[in-house]
Order: structure tokens, then C-alpha cells, then sequence
């Protein structure tokens, strides 16, 4: 057991706690054994890992762990020589941090002689009575000796406390989180400002605090950035740390005869508590000021020198330990993030415009929104951009597919996904990647190996699915980092895909608005579409046929039922929990009412998607009249299959319908065309096998641009567009674009398609299912010769989808109504959890 006495001259000041780390960190470097974090993001950067546009992080971040005032008292031991402004600054801090029923402040005075020290530690006292301790040396100790002496007050865990520092909310739940993560914790300390390796935003050196910022706002969005690792460092610094009691106990206090005159005794310190078998960890999520302004003057270069020396021969291993630290440089990734961020975030902001308005909107969909995929992504896109616009803060959460990583049966989905979060700020669109851990094969224990090479391929197909369905930690890990740094007012859910399980997202901590699309909540294949056949299934739930359609075409496992009734279970209880649930039509609201019991009683609030205005190259208001009087005249009329051409879509259907109008021998001459992507190539085979006959005349235009449709319907005269889904649709842009156009749809009267058409009074172009090809013929020879009426085109104009700027305000009333809701029900909560907490330490008293 060391003696609790030092002779450090403390009055020139407790600043100088980090200074022998600098010492020797400036003496690694010059020996050249260690990468500089500058040398460590100029890597980064020619890797491209790190940019103004996107940053990738390998680190996986672990859950937030609620703070609560459940946690036991600790003592505070605060040195103070003199500086009576900080000291009075950091006092004021701790006293509104600390919880004065349990915890105890002791305060050793080192002989200040300071009126100023004097009125200040008298109303300390006066205010918290027997809650704070003040202990006057008579002479100057310096700071070991009097930390010593306090440590002899202690009565079990420590918070060793520089006297100019400033701390943050919730500082001492965090250093308790962490000292109590595992037994063998000697020692925590924060992160500061000016704290060497615990420095931020740079390491190494003392920061100011980023413009904009004070210790309180800083520290918060030190809270919501960190990745929780809580690594491993070789001693703590000293301007402030928790120390266990235990350690304490077993170590003894700081070592004044060695290093009394200054520098070096908590590094001393630490490396014995090491010896002893503890360790010392960094708090990554909690922040503590300090100014560390005073020093030693010209006796500064000598006392580091021989504190430096005295260290190396008690402990020859320390200097090598710093310097592993140094390269392997635990927080690096945090670093980079941190710096990252306030490049563009800067300080913070309050709600738009002082409006109330949500500030901070989460768009979460299961594939990337720049990607060429459908009305999901093309939704996502308007909306961030409306709502960007309008100064929301407004993030896309997606999950992105990992470059050379296969989807193995078995794989974790975390081991396949990125999950990405992209926001465009005044720079332009940037994006946080964090991928995790990709693992392989090789990289599976041997019982999931074993698992995964033992299995039949049955098992293996179950297995895969089993992947798509459960949970995956990683993944929410991941998703509830982005909603705590990005401070998510809501997370409105537009798409789930396979990537995120619904029972992943019923139990976030924030506000969410679930938007339906389609029916993959109901089933796996969300175009409803039974195989082998290729019909509609009308919502089947007899469990043989779905057996036999899930299971086509031998790849499919025979327990996919099971999994789909899980899917089912897991999306009625996120209906359920949601906020709001939001549908872009009434046809999709009323049916998902009718598939889900957990819809009973709630309104689906039924908001049409918005499409972007589409400049076009000539009028669209031709009238009806003329077109026929063109067709009576030529004997040519232009029908226009339009959209992905695929089965779900009426591919087949198109083939069957050009083979037996194609070569009407009438006098009546047929021109077609295909308009969108040929993305079923059995179905584009019979086409063009088609399109080879005398007669017919079918032009194939392939892939558009988004918005591009409007002007491509009216520059080739197309006289009427054919929406020939099989599958009901829930919206369809590509029904939108052509009301743009003005341009007439036939379609089938089926799904979200049939209600629009109807809703503008075009009854007479909509077929019923069961007539098929036939149907679809006759109406068509009927237009092209005049005896059935076309709407004109003034009602189709009135027909339009509204303008995305006219939706996005209709979403922000909902975000601002939820998220209002949400913060409401937390506070009763918190206020309960108070109520209980406050009840069971009166039970079991301090």
C-alpha cells in the first residue's frame, strides 16, 4: 500500500494531470514507432474510405444504455488551488449534475490563502450541508498529496475531478455504465477537449470547442455520435476519472514520494493497478470540459523529464504499451466520424422555422433510393427532396448489398448488408456507411458450419429464408446508432424488402409512420402473383396452395408457410404499434384492413403519392375529337403498352392481345409499341416472335428516365396506353404520367388502377379480369372505330396525381402530430419511471 502523501506542486495547476502523456506521446513520435492520427486519415483518404461525400465505418456500435438516477451514489473528490472562477464554474456543473441524496462532493482546499476560494467554499457548504466535505491543508501539498488525503474520505468508487473543468449531463451515469461493464475496471475517463488520447474532435492535442458549441450541446452530440467501444487505454488521465473503489483498495493511493514534485503519478498509478490485473477504459459517450490552461512554467521540460524517467525504469513496458495504443488507435474511427460531421452539420438547430415541425425526418426503405428499382424508390426520392426543400433535415436509411459478399444460406444479413444513411446538406448528398463485419464461410464457427454443410437443400433453402425473417442484432444495432446520431424526430418506414424484419422496428425509441406499398407484409411474393400458373391469388390463405407456390421451382424450402405466418405475425404487430400507418390509395387501405385484424378500429390516413411536374414538349390538352377525326383520315391507331414489361405487369397478356388484333384484315391498322424496360425474357420472346408477322407493326422503345414518360406518350402521337396488370396495383406512377400526358389508360378493372380510372368518370376504359384478352380486344376495336367515347382531355388533367410540393406539407402535419404524441407518452413514462425509481431507493434507502 502506497502512502496517500505527494508534495506536487498543485498550484501551477491540475492542468498539468495530462501533460506527462503528451510528454510521452511527442517522444514516440520522434522515435518514429507510431502512425499519427493525421498520417492515419491521409490513408484513409487515398483508400477513399473517408471524403467529403461518404465515410465508412468498420466499427460495430453497440446499443445506448438508458441512464437512469438508479445508479449507487459515488463520491467526488475535487482538488482546488486558488482559480477561484473555474473552480466555481466546474462546482456550479457538478451540482446540477449530481444527485445530492446519494452523492458526495469532498473538496480538498491545498492552502489557497484566496478570499475569493473562501466565500465560495462557504456557500457551497452552507447550501448542501452534510452532502459536501471540505478538507483545508494548512501548507501546500501539491495535487497527490491532496488527492491522497481525500481518497482517505472515500467510502467505496471515486470521480477524481480537475477543479477547471466543466461537466455534462448524464457524465456520471455514463462513467458508472462503463466502470461497472466488467469486474477487472480499475479506472474511466471521458472524453474532453484537451485530454491527449481522450481529446476531441482531434486526438493528441487541446481543442477548442467547435464554433457554435458550448461543454452542454458539445457533449450531447458527443452522446449521440459515439459507437460505445469503450476501448482499452494504458492509464487514465487525470483531469478526471472514475476509480473503483475495489482498485482503490488493493492499490493504494498515488505514489507522492516518487512523484510528488510533479507529472507521471496517475500513469504510476495506473500501471500498477494493471500489474494488479485491472484495466482502463475510455468513455466514448460521455464528455467532460477542461481548460488545463495553467502550467509549471520554465520547471515544466525538467519535471517531465524525470517523472518521464522514473516511469520507464519502474515500468519498462509502459512507454511500448503507449506506443501499441498509438497505431492501433482504438478511437480512430470515432475521430474521423466526429470531424467528419461538424464539417457540414455545424452547431446545432432547432425545429424549422420555430415551427414545432419535426426537424430531423428518417426515410428508412430496404434498397438504395438512387438505385433504378420502382414507385417505392421513386416515392422516396420526391419526398426527400419536398422535404429538403422546406429545411427539414431529412435522412435516407437504406440497407446496400456488400460488393463480393454472397448471400450463403445461413449468412447473417449483417454480414451481407451495409446500412447506410445518406442526407443532403448545403455540400451536396453525403452519406455514412456503416458496414460491420463481413464474415464468410470460413469465418462461421464450427457449429454453424456444421449447420450450414450438413444441410440438404431443402434445410438450406430453409435456412436462407430463416436469414430474411429473424432478427439480426448487427442490423438493429446499426439502425438505432443512425436514429441516435442523426436525432430522429421520426423514422417514417416506407419499405422493408428482405432486409429488415418488422419485428425489428416495433420497439424503437422514436416516432414512426409506416407508409404501405404493396402486399409483402401479407405475403413474400408481393405481387400476389400464384405459381406456377401466373394469376392473381385473390389473397389466398389456403395453406396447400401456398405451399405449392412458395415451393416452385425446387429451390424453396417446405416450411416457407411457417416463416410466412411469422411475417405475418411480426407486420400485424408493426401495423399495430405504428404511429400512423399512411396508404397512397384506398383500394390498398381498405384491403390491408381486411388482411390484418390489427388494423381494426385504426385510420389509415390515405395520402396519393406526388409526382415531380414534368416539363413537356407540346401540348397535352388534345382534344378528343381531333384525334379521331386524325384516325378516320390515316385508318392508324397507336396503342402503347407502357411500364416494365414483366408477367406481373401483363406481359403475356400484351403478346396474347398484339397476336389477335395484329393482323386484322379490316380496314382498321394497328401500330404498337412497348414503352419501359423488357425485363421477362420468355415473355419478350414471344414478342418479337410476334412482331415478325406480316402485318404487324411493333416498335420496342426499352428503358426511359424517370419523367420521361409524359413527353415519350405525346412526341410518338400515342392514342391510347395500356395498364395491363395482372397483380392488383396499389398506386402505379406509371398510371400518373399518363393522366400528365393526357392520354387515355385502358387497364383492367383490378387493384388502385381501377379505383383512379373510375374516380374520373372512365368507366368504359376499364375491363373486368375474367374477360382477359377478349375483352381487351373488343373494347379496342370499339375506341378505334368510334362507338365507344374516350374522356376528353380536361378530365384527365383534373385527374393528375397532386404535386409532390403539395404532399410534402400533408407529411409534415402527420410527422409533427406523431412525433408530438410520442415525446408525450415518453415524458408520462419517464415521469413514472422517476416515480418508481424515487420509491425503491426510499425502500432501500442511500
Amino acid at each position: 500500500m502506497h502512502p496517500r502523501k505527494s508534495e506536487k506542486r498543485q498550484g501551477e495547476n491540475e492542468g498539468e494531470n495530462v501533460s506527462s502523456w503528451r510528454h510521452l506521446v511527442d517522444h514516440v513520435r520522434r522515435e518514429g514507432a507510431t502512425k499519427t492520427f493525421e498520417h492515419i486519415l491521409t490513408l484513409r483518404r487515398e483508400n477513399r474510405e473517408l471524403d467529403r461525400d461518404r465515410l465508412r465505418l468498420e466499427a460495430m456500435p453497440t446499443e445506448a444504455v438508458e441512464m437512469t438516477s438508479a445508479r449507487p451514489g459515488v463520491d467526488i473528490l475535487i482538488p482546488v488551488f486558488g482559480a477561484a472562477r473555474d473552480v466555481e464554474r466546474c462546482l456550479r456543473s457538478v451540482e446540477q449534475s449530481c444527485q445530492f441524496d446519494r452523492d458526495r462532493i469532498i473538496i480538498v482546499d491545498d492552502a489557497s490563502h484566496d478570499a475569493e476560494i473562501d466565500r465560495l467554499l462557504a456557500s457551497v457548504l452552507d447550501r448542501f450541508g452534510d452532502r459536501v466535505e471540505i478538507l483545508t491543508n494548512s501548507r501546500n501539498r501539491g495535487f497527490a498529496s491532496s488527492v491522497n488525503r481525500g481518497l482517505e474520505r472515500v467510502r467505496g468508487d471515486v470521480v477524481l475531478l480537475n477543479s477547471d473543468t466543466v461537466v455534462t449531463s448524464g457524465w456520471l451515469e455514463g462513467l458508472h455504465r462503463v466502470a461497472t461493464s466488467a469486474s477487472d475496471v480499475a479506472s474511466v475517463t471521458p472524453l474532453s477537449n484537451n485530454a491527449t488520447v481522450a481529446s476531441v474532435p482531434v486526438p493528441w492535442q487541446s481543442n477548442e470547442l467547435p464554433s457554435g458549441f458550448d461543454p452542454e450541446s458539445f457533449g450531447e452530440l458527443i452522446r449521440r455520435l459515439s459507437l460505445r467501444l469503450a476501448p482499452r487505454t494504458p492509464t487514465m488521465v487525470g483531469f478526471c476519472c472514475w476509480i473503483r473503489g475495489e482498485a482503490l483498495d488493493r492499490v493504494g493511493g498515488f505514489d507522492v514520494e516518487a512523484f510528488g514534485a510533479g507529472y507521471g503519478e496517475e500513469n504510476e498509478w495506473s500501471m500498477r493497478a494493471e500489474e494488479a490485473g485491472y484495466r482502463h477504459l475510455i468513455d466514448d459517450a460521455t464528455f467532460v470540459y477542461h481548460s488545463g490552461a495553467a502550467s509549471f512554467g520554465d520547471r515544466a521540460s525538467e519535471l517531465r523529464r524525470q517523472a518521464s524517467s522514473k516511469l520507464e525504469t519502474r515500468h519498462p513496458e509502459y512507454r511500448r504499451r503507449v506506443a501499441e495504443m498509438m497505431n492501433q488507435h482504438p478511437l480512430a474511427e470515432f475521430h474521423a466520424l466526429l470531424q467528419w460531421w461538424l464539417e457540414d452539420q455545424g452547431a446545432p438547430t432547432s425545429d424549422v422555422s420555430g415551427s414545432g415541425t419535426p426537424a430531423r425526418i428518417g426515410l428508412l426503405t430496404g434498397r438504395p433510393p438512387h438505385r433504378r428499382y420502382g414507385g417505392v424508390e421513386c416515392h422516396v426520392r420526391d419526398l426527400e427532396s419536398a422535404l429538403a426543400a422546406r429545411g427539414v433535415a431529412t435522412h435516407l436509411i437504406y440497407a446496400e448489398p456488400r460488393p463480393g459478399v454472397a448471400q450463403t444460406p445461413g449468412r447473417p444479413k449483417s454480414s451481407r448488408f451495409s446500412v447506410c444513411c445518406a442526407q443532403r446538406t448545403r455540400n451536396g448528398l453525403r452519406t455514412l456507411e456503416l458496414a460491420g463485419c463481413a464474415k464468410t464461410m470460413e469465418d462461421l464457427g464450427a457449429s454453424e458450419r456444421k449447420v450450414v454443410r450438413g444441410a440438404s437443400t431443402r434445410d438450406e433453402a430453409a435456412l436462407s429464408h430463416h436469414a430474411f425473417t429473424e432478427r439480426d442484432e448487427s442490423l438493429d444495432a446499426r439502425l438505432r446508432y443512425l436514429i441516435r446520431a442523426f436525432d430522429l424526430d421520426v423514422l417514417h418506414i416506407q419499405h422493408l424488402t428482405e432486409v429488415w424484419p418488422a419485428a425489428a422496428l416495433t420497439d424503437l425509441s422514436v416516432a414512426t409512420m409506416l407508409s404501405l406499398h404493396d402486399f409483402s407484409m401479407f405475403c413474400e411474393r408481393s405481387d400476389l402473383l400464384e405459381f406456377p400458373v401466373g394469376r392473381f391469388c385473390g389473397f389466398c390463405r389456403d395453406e396447400a396452395r401456398c405451399e405449392r407456390c412458395l415451393g416452385h421451382g425446387g429451390h424453396r424450402g417446405p416450411r416457407r408457410t411457417s416463416f410466412q405466418d411469422r411475417r405475418r405475425g411480426d407486420s400485424g404487430t408493426l401495423l399495430r404499434t405504428a404511429d400512423a400507418v399512411v396508404a397512397p390509395s384506398r383500394y390498398l387501405a381498405e384491403r390491408m384492413g381486411e388482411l390484418f385484424a390489427e388494423l381494426e378500429g385504426r385510420d389509415i390516413e390515405v395520402v396519393p403519392h406526388g409526382v415531380g411536374r414534368t416539363r413537356l414538349t407540346r401540348s397535352k390538352t388534345r382534344r378528343t375529337d381531333d384525334l379521331r377525326s386524325e384516325r378516320a383520315s390515316s385508318g392508324e391507331f397507336h396503342v402503347a403498352f407502357v411500364g416494365a414489361f414483366r408477367v406481373a405487369k401483363g406481359a403475356r397478356v400484351f403478346v396474347d392481345l398484339v397476336e389477335q388484333l395484329g393482323t386484322d384484315s379490316s380496314r382498321r391498322s394497328w401500330r404498337w409499341s412497348v414503352l419501359g424496360r423488357l425485363e421477362d425474357e420468355e415473355s419478350t420472346r414471344e414478342l418479337r416472335r410476334v412482331s415478325r408477322r406480316r402485318g404487324v407493326s411493333l416498335a420496342l422503345h426499352g428503358s426511359y428516365a424517370t419523367g420521361m414518360l409524359p413527353d415519350l406518350l405525346i412526341s410518338r402521337e400515342v392514342d391510347l396506353a395500356l395498364l395491363l396488370s395482372t397483380c392488383p396495383e396499389t398506386f402505379s406512377y406509371t398510371l400518373s404520367e399518363c393522366l400528365q400526358a393526357a392520354v387515355p389508360v385502358l387497364a383492367f378493372d383490378h387493384g388502385a388502377i381501377g379505383e383512379r380510372l373510375r374516380d374520373v368518370g372512365a368507366e368504359e376504359l376499364l375491363i373486368p379480369l375474367e374477360e382477359g384478352v377478349d375483352g381487351l380486344a373488343a373494347r379496342l376495336v370499339g375506341i378505334a372505330e368510334g362507338r365507344l367515347e374516350l374522356p376528353k382531355a380536361e378530365s384527365l388533367e383534373q385527374a393528375e396525381s397532386p404535386d409532390i410540393d403539395d404532399v410534402a406539407p400533408h407529411y409534415l402535419a402527420l410527422y409533427s402530430d406523431i412525433a408530438t404524441r410520442h415525446s408525450r407518452i415518453g415524458a408520462e413514462q419517464a415521469s413514472e419511471h422517476a416515480s418508481s425509481t424515487r420509491r425503491g431507493v426510499d425502500r432501500g434507502g442511500t
